[in-house]
């Protein structure tokens, strides 16, 4: 199995972790084409998380190595952030927000995966730094 297909492998296993739903990587699920049984809040979130791999993937296409757990973890963190500073630049509510990434928070608490701020680290919001308690 080449390193691409466990990249991709291990993104879908993170997945369907998080949403309790078997994901099918397929051609259309890469594209953006989403199942017509993911309601839009699954289908918001997978989308997502799909979109910030593929980013990352691409980002590391001249090194021999796929990207780090780290380095994926770190670009969707960092994905959920902007969508909370756009929505606040909009003055649109957290609500939507905080239900749909939610699952993504709650999956990174059961990982024990801690996100770290320079001023506090028992804060989310804001950090530059992840640490992982294995």
């Amino acid at each position: 199995m080449s390193q691409s297909s466990k990249y991709c492998s291990k993104i879908q296993g993170w997945l369907e972790e998080m949403t309790k739903l078997k994901i099918k990587l397929n051609p259309e699920t890469l594209l953006g084409i989403s199942e017509p049984t993911w309601s839009k809040k699954q289908q918001h979130l997978i989308l997502h998380i799909i979109t910030v791999a593929r980013i990352a993937f691409a980002q590391n296409w001249k090194l021999t190595m796929v990207p780090t757990d780290l380095a994926v973890i770190n670009k969707i963190y960092q994905c959920a952030e902007m969508i909370i500073l756009t929505k606040l630049l909009k003055n649109k509510e957290e609500g939507e927000f905080f239900t749909t990434w939610n699952t993504w928070y709650k999956w990174l608490n059961e990982k024990e995966i801690k996100m770290y701020s320079e001023n506090d680290e028992k804060k989310y919001h804001g950090t530059t730094e992840i640490r992982i308690n294995v």
